[in-house]
């Protein structure tokens, strides 16, 4: 039976993180002719029309989980409007590529914030070596920005925040949303962000007079519904139920890998030897968390 329960996880983060890993390709697409903040409501309110058909072909029942409304509220702004825009806005002046491996922090702050949040998730030498290590790694990916232009760091620091409120997200979802139904959670969660990122677009941007857009920036739109929201939140809320939060962040192991590949096949990117060493410590340390800890916590905070 745990033999059963462990592929399925792995099974589970590696179709996460299929969905997850195209998003940076896609958004650098989209970007190019959408606003940022109107892509993060198209993106957010197509996969939730998308989720809300499949629940009424289902004949389930959307509002019998009201009771939760104001956590998927604060879902839909901290996994999804706060770090959608974040990392649309970085796309139009850092690399896909770069935007992608840096994401793969998610676990480090995921990690830190498990510990002082969830008993039963507490930091181990292993997890800590492992946290070091991709903090070392953004340092060496964050550092040299900081000699280039000023819109390459503040793209930078755009995109490891945006991973700050993913961390925030796994344990917030693993505290208070656990045992609920992936499609439900999902569609209300998605739901909830485009009634946050609508006036948003009014607020920030001019959708209404958004030029027209060709096949490419569709495409991008879709591709980020479909399968960077739709999909993925329902492979996302299904690991809550079978995985701690700290596993569950090891999805952003293999997004960046996937990441970096479309970058430089697609889109022909190049990335500085900075950003592969931090890239290859950020992952190293993920590596390193996820190998079955058999060493007594070093924390044991109440």
């Amino acid at each position: 039976m745990k033999t059963l329960m462990k592929y399925q996880k792995l099974i589970l983060i590696i179709l996460l993180s299929c969905c997850s890993g195209p998003s940076y390709l896609f958004i650098k697409v989209g970007v190019k002719t959408i606003p940022p903040m109107t892509l993060v409501f198209f993106r957010v309110f197509i996969a939730a029309l998308t989720l809300f058909t499949l629940l009424k072909l289902q004949r389930k029942k959307l509002w019998s989980y009201r009771k939760h409304a104001k956590h998927f509220f604060v879902m839909g702004c901290i996994t999804c409007v706060l770090p959608f825009f974040l990392i649309m806005t970085s796309e139009k002046t850092i690399s896909s590529s770069l935007a992608g491996l840096l994401n793969g922090s998610v676990p480090i702050f995921a990690g830190v914030l498990a510990h002082f949040t969830l008993p039963n998730d507490r930091l181990s030498v292993q997890k800590t070596i492992g946290i070091l290590l991709g903090i070392i790694g953004l340092a060496f990916v964050l550092v040299p920005s900081l000699e280039q232009s000023y819109r390459d760091t503040q793209g930078t620091l755009m995109v490891i925040l945006a991973s700050v409120a993913y961390g925030v997200g796994i344990v917030y979802s693993k505290k208070y949303l656990q045992g609920l139904p992936s499609l439900i959670a999902s569609t209300w969660q998605l739901i909830m962000a485009s009634l946050v990122a609508l006036p948003l677009c009014f607020l920030l941007e001019k959708p209404l007079i958004v030029p027209l857009v060709g096949f490419e920036a569709i495409a991008s739109v879709l591709g980020l519904a479909w399968i960077g929201s739709a999909l993925a939140f329902i492979f996302y809320y299904r690991l809550i139920e079978v995985a701690d939060p700290s596993y569950l962040s090891y999805s952003t192991l293999l997004a960046p890998l996937i990441a970096l590949a479309l970058g430089v096949w697609i889109l022909g990117e190049h990335l500085t030897w900075n950003a592969y060493v931090g890239g290859a410590l950020i992952l190293s340390g993920l590596g390193i968390t996820t190998q079955p800890i058999k060493r007594k916590k070093i924390y044991e905070m109440a």
